[in-house]
């Protein structure tokens, strides 16, 4: 009996330790592949705003007149080729410098030196190999705190051939703007190794250093000079061909192991007696929360990605569910990460598309307008003309990064686009506009307001039959320190179920359909939660008389 029990023990020890470092290994594994990801996320976007330098039509027109011989001042460098590659740059905090190179000399820096003073020969011609694709360097021969890449600009005027390149130097602390302590585990370090076997960038978090030759290895396990013993995970990316090398102490990834050893070797002291109870006590407590600890990790495979909020009495068990959950909610941040990162994309992609535009083509024209209206001695119809032109100009405009401008600006934009609907409509539309001035200097983002004076005008008052009244309030809580915005119409509002599923809609995050127009319902209030917390945003109810109400809460920023 004593054997068997020794057997029983031995084997519920193989058995359990085994299970706990697969597990063990997995998460690593899981920790290093997001970690890998979110490096790609980063250097993937600096690709992106490298691109989109590229394919700019004043960095082609510069590149292509330097290719014909035509010469630049460094004051016209500075005035315009400075200003567009510091403007990419400050999209991304990775970003510490960016160059431009024609074929045999730079535009920007001004020092006129050739492409092959700034980077090795060799990246030069691994990037024309490439067509126009981002090629890393790894580190910056000038700066060693950096990481350098070269993406060569082809000429969309002169049949796509090569007009320059363009040089991004970024910050080699990539580690840092992934946040929080890597992989949660004391003692652990985080490398990039470049294609050379180079350390590009380091998180050391341990007590010993090691070269990229021996991380770069194929041995899953290595040993610091001090006798400390590391487990090595290695993930390639697919961005820059470089490796992410996560180390993290065994020790800790295997502690549970010992702990559950001291137990089962203090449990077969107890003897026979005791054998059947500890037995099925000691299956109790480790299987059970096994399976249903696994049963929680199988249900993430389907999407299903939620923390175990269930407490252990098992030690091991309990610290290898705290490290799920842990492992969870960084998978959670990273995908929250990701989807603001798209957020940020998508408003460079729009704001792309408005550099596009020539606005300046448009404001001459409706000023021209505008004088032959004086001439003519229509001044009323002039007024109108150049409010039309002052709501063009501020649609488009952009002010900052965050897009925030002063509240008493966005009504000003209300005031001008119902004085248009005015004239449109006549008398049919009778409309009224009261601002609290303590508020009048506090920043709101920009085009909040007149979309949803707008879908009030157009969904409201206008298919009705009569003289329609529109009501816009802004109102400051001054208990809450917040800004409630009140667009009330006379029109026929909506159905109550029509009004439940918007309600759903909002709440759930979920797009709104619609045949309408312009900024949704949905896009304002995913903005403002994105923006303030999911505490603000828009609230609809239908007026008893009839009509919508639709409130804006804001804080009451300055």
């Amino acid at each position: 009996m004593i054997i068997v029990l020794a057997v029983t023990i031995w084997i519920a020890y193989s058995s359990v330790s085994d299970l706990m470092q697969k597990n063990a290994n997995n998460y690593t594994e899981e920790i290093a592949a997001q970690i890998n990801g979110r490096v790609d996320a980063l250097l993937g976007e600096v690709d992106t705003l490298t691109l989109q330098l590229a394919s700019d039509a004043r960095i082609q027109s510069y590149l292509y007149d330097a290719k014909k011989g035509q010469t630049f001042e460094i004051a016209d460098r500075l005035k315009n080729i400075r200003p567009i590659l510091i403007g990419t740059a400050s999209f991304s905090s990775l970003i510490k410098s960016l160059d431009l190179y024609a074929m045999n000399h730079s535009l920007y820096p001004i020092d006129n030196n050739p492409l092959s003073n700034r980077i090795d020969t060799k990246w030069i011609v691994e990037a024309d190999n490439n067509s126009g694709k981002l090629i890393w360097a790894g580190i910056d021969p000038q700066d060693k705190d950096r990481i350098i890449g070269i993406r060569q600009i082809r000429l969309d005027h002169d049949n796509y051939k090569s007009g320059g390149y363009l040089v991004v130097s970024l910050t080699s602390s990539l580690f840092d703007f992934l946040g929080g302590n890597v992989a949660n585990v004391d003692g652990s370090s985080l490398y990039l190794l470049n294609q050379m076997n180079e350390i590009v960038s380091a998180k050391q978090n341990s007590d010993s250093e090691f070269s990229g030759i021996k991380l770069a290895n194929g041995q899953s396990l290595i040993m610091s000079p001090n006798g400390t013993e590391y487990i090595k995970i290695k993930q390639g990316s697919k961005i820059t061909g470089w490796n992410i090398v996560l180390l993290l102490p065994r020790k800790k990834v295997t502690e549970g192991v010992a702990i559950l050893q001291s137990i089962l070797v203090f449990s077969s002291l107890f003897g026979l007696l005791l054998f059947a109870l500890l037995s099925y006590t000691l299956s109790t407590m480790i299987t059970h929360p096994l399976r249903n600890l696994s049963k929680i990790m199988k249900a993430a495979r389907n999407g299903n990605v939620k923390t175990n909020p269930v407490i252990y009495y098992n030690l091991e068990i309990n610290d290898l569910n705290l490290t799920y959950n842990k492992m969870v909610g960084n998978l959670n941040n990273l995908i929250d990460e990701v989807y603001k990162q798209e957020i940020v994309k998508m408003k460079s992609e729009i704001r792309s598309l408005h550099s596009q535009l020539n606005p300046h083509f448009l404001y001459n024209t409706l000023e021209a307008f505008y004088w032959n209206l004086i001439e003519a001695k229509q001044d009323r119809l002039a007024n109108y003309l150049i409010q039309l032109a002052e709501l063009f100009r501020y649609t488009i405009k952009r002010n900052n990064e965050d897009d925030l401008v002063l509240l008493e600006d966005e009504v000003e934009h209300v005031k001008r686009y119902l004085n248009i609907m005015s004239l449109r409509m006549g008398s049919r539309l009778n409309w009224t506009l009261e601002v609290d001035e303590r508020v009048s200097d506090c920043r709101i983002p920009r085009l909040v307001i007149q979309p949803l004076v707008e879908n009030s005008v157009l969904h409201g008052i206008e298919p009705q039959i009569g003289v329609g009244r529109l009501g816009v309030q802004v109102i400051y809580l001054e208990e809450r320190d917040e800004i409630k915005i009140v667009v009330e119409d006379s029109g026929g509002g909506v159905s109550d179920d029509r009004l439940k599923e918007i309600r759903n809609h909002l709440a759930e995050g979920t797009q709104v359909q619609s045949k309408r127009n312009g900024i949704g319902l949905y896009n304002i209030h995913k903005f403002i939660e994105l923006y303030y917390g999911k505490s603000y945003g828009i609230h609809l109810e239908n007026r008893t008389t009839g009509g919508m109400i639709v409130t804006v809460t804001l804080p009451a920023a300055k």
